[in-house]
């Protein structure tokens, strides 16, 4: 990698790691990313298997952490949104058989990973929309006039 094409680093504290999404296809490489662990977030030291949950597309997902990088090998990282295990749920000897899994079949690390997990286990992620206060004050006195936004605004207050 030339000097032109080194990522930059990000400004601030933090480290950048290296996380495995599952669904995300069949191939061991094909579903590990890297990521920006701001130090609000950082733990003093996440093992393999603990829970993020990062922006990927327009979606949040949970990612497993694999490993924490020295740089990137892309020019820009998004940032962890939150650690949801301070500690890793599974055992370090079940990790080094779901990466010898993950080799061994060509699979996802992160598919993998998340079929450690009982099904009930994962997290969903739902996005809840609500008016605020200044919202509701409007919509009840009726200063609301774009139909499109009165349409919005009707579905939220049912």
């Amino acid at each position: 990698m030339t000097e032109a094409n080194r990522p930059h680093r990000k400004t601030g504290e933090g480290r950048y790691v290296e996380v495995a999404l599952g669904r995300l296809g069949v191939g061991r490489h094909l579903a590990l990313f890297h990521y920006w662990l701001p130090s609000p977030l950082e733990i003093t030291s996440l093992a393999p298997g603990c829970r993020l949950l990062v922006p990927f597309g327009p979606r949040i997902e949970t990612a497993y952490f694999v490993r924490y990088i020295d740089s990137p090998d892309v020019s820009e990282t998004k940032d962890v949104q939150a650690v949801l295990d301070k500690i890793s749920p599974l055992p370090k000897p079940l990790i080094k058989l779901l990466q010898w899994i993950s080799e061994y079949y060509v699979a996802s690390l992160g598919a993998v990973i998340e079929g450690a997990f009982p099904k009930q286990s994962q997290h969903k992620i739902y996005r809840r929309l609500e008016l605020t206060e200044e919202g509701k004050i409007a919509w009840n006195t009726g200063r609301v006039k774009d139909e499109n936004l009165r349409e919005v605004m009707m579905r939220l207050t049912n």
